[in-house]
């Protein structure tokens, strides 16, 4: 009557189930090794149906593995995986100007942003995204970055102005004595 009743709280097994196997590994004895291969940072060995895989922590694709495979098809993956090829190891200039290095991943709406800044802060001309020299320049840097047009680029920056507009105005408004603004125009 026991067994029937410890039978019954087992739930059926799923067969396409995920069982993390990451930790460690076994080897031909059946004792447990630890992972040497910084291979394994990329990934994590879980079992699919009854066969052990590899599964990228980027983008999920399933290899092969176990005790004979070996590591080199998973680190030619990490070569080649669509996801890290989009991140880069660079250095990261964080808001305060100091610089951090670690992972970086492109962000093409930052960049826009940025290019944006640039061309209100320098007071560069508008045409300059379409010389050919910055198009060069811009695709040698990062080559996901489509280069946007002269009108583009122009919306982009009435957006800043817009918001940077909201902010000045919020800050007039806190202020509680008068202001002056003047202005001189040299030609």
């Amino acid at each position: 009557m026991e067994t029937q009743r410890e039978n019954q709280d087992i739930e059926p097994i799923n067969l396409d189930q995920e069982l993390d196997l990451s930790e460690s590994s076994f080897d031909d004895t059946g004792k447990k090794r630890k992972r040497t291969s910084v291979v394994w940072q990329h990934f994590e060995e879980k079992s699919f149906c009854g066969e052990v895989k590899a599964v990228c922590n980027h983008c999920k694709a399933r290899l092969a593995s176990g005790s004979t495979v070996g590591t080199s098809s998973l680190l030619s993956h990490v070569r080649t995986c669509p996801v890290l090829r989009t991140k880069k190891k660079s250095p990261v200039i964080t808001g305060d100007g100091s610089i951090k290095h670690g992972a970086y991943s492109f962000d093409e709406g930052n960049a826009r942003k940025e290019l944006a800044y640039m061309i209100i802060l320098h007071e560069y001309p508008l045409s300059m995204v379409d010389h050919l020299g910055f198009k060069r320049f811009c695709n040698s840097l990062q080559p996901l970055f489509k280069v946007i047009s002269r009108s583009t680029i122009k919306r982009d920056i009435m957006k800043v102005f817009e918001c940077e507009k909201g902010e000045t105005m919020k800050l007039l408004q806190m202020n509680k004595s008068k202001i002056a603004i003047t202005t001189d125009m040299w030609k």
